[in-house]
C-alpha cells in the first residue's frame, strides 16, 4: 500500500473526474517491491531494487524508505544508478532527529523532508545537513489499494512530491543529465 500510494503522488492519471491527479500524470511507473506487506526489509532488497531500476532505465528513483547504518554496498549502487543517468530521490526520516537516514544521506541522493500547510518544516520531520531540499508531507491524499484514498503524513510522502517534480523536469527537458535536474530542483 505504501508504493501505490507513492506512486499516486507522483504520476495518477488526470482529467478522469475520480479522486486525485498525480504531479506528473502522463509519466510512466516503473514498480519496484522492495520491502515487504509489513514495510520491512534488507539492504539487499534495496540494492537488488536500485540496480535492477538502473538496469531498466528508470529515469527517477523515489525511495520513500530508509535505515540508519551506512552500507558500502547501497552507496556503490546508488553510485550504478546515478552513473546510469537516474535522478535519486529518498525520504529524510519521520524522527524528528538529525541523525542521517540512508540511502538519503548518500552522495548523488535528493534527501527531502516534510513541510506543513504553512510551509514549516513539520515536527517529526529529521533535519540537517543530510537532508537537501524539503516538499510537502503533511495530510497528503493519496491512493490506496482498496480501490480508495488515503490521507498520510511523512517524508516519503514529500520525497514522492519532489519525483514527481523531477519527472516533470525530465519530461520537458529530456536531455537535461540528472545533475541538472537536481540543480533545477534546488
Amino acid at each position: 500500500g505504501h508504493g501505490t500510494a507513492i506512486a499516486g503522488i507522483i504520476a495518477a492519471t488526470t482529467n478522469n473526474a475520480i479522486g486525485m491527479a498525480g504531479i506528473c500524470p502522463t509519466c510512466q511507473i516503473l514498480p519496484v517491491k522492495v520491502l515487504n506487506e509489513s514495510g520491512e526489509g534488507t539492504y539487499a532488497h534495496v540494492i537488488a531494487g536500485i540496480l535492477w531500476a538502473a538496469d531498466n532505465k528508470a529515469q527517477i528513483i523515489n525511495l520513500s524508505l530508509g535505515s540508519y547504518g551506512f552500507s558500502r554496498f547501497l552507496a556503490d549502487a546508488v553510485d550504478y544508478a546515478h552513473q546510469a543517468g537516474a535522478v535519486i530521490v529518498a525520504a529524510g526520516g519521520n524522527e524528528a532527529t538529525q541523525a542521517p537516514l540512508y540511502p538519503g544521506a548518500l552522495p548523488n541522493v535528493i534527501s527531502v523532508s516534510a513541510t506543513d500547510s504553512d510551509d514549516n518544516v513539520w515536527a517529526g520531520s529529521n533535519y540537517g545537513p543530510a537532508i537537501d531540499i524539503a516538499a510537502p508531507g503533511v495530510q497528503i491524499l493519496s491512493l490506496d489499494t482498496q480501490d480508495s484514498y488515503l490521507v498520510a503524513t511523512g517524508s516519503s510522502f514529500s520525497a514522492a512530491q519532489v519525483s514527481g517534480v523531477a519527472a516533470l523536469v525530465r519530461t520537458k527537458h529530456p536531455s537535461l543529465k540528472n545533475t541538472h535536474v537536481a540543480q533545477v530542483l534546488f
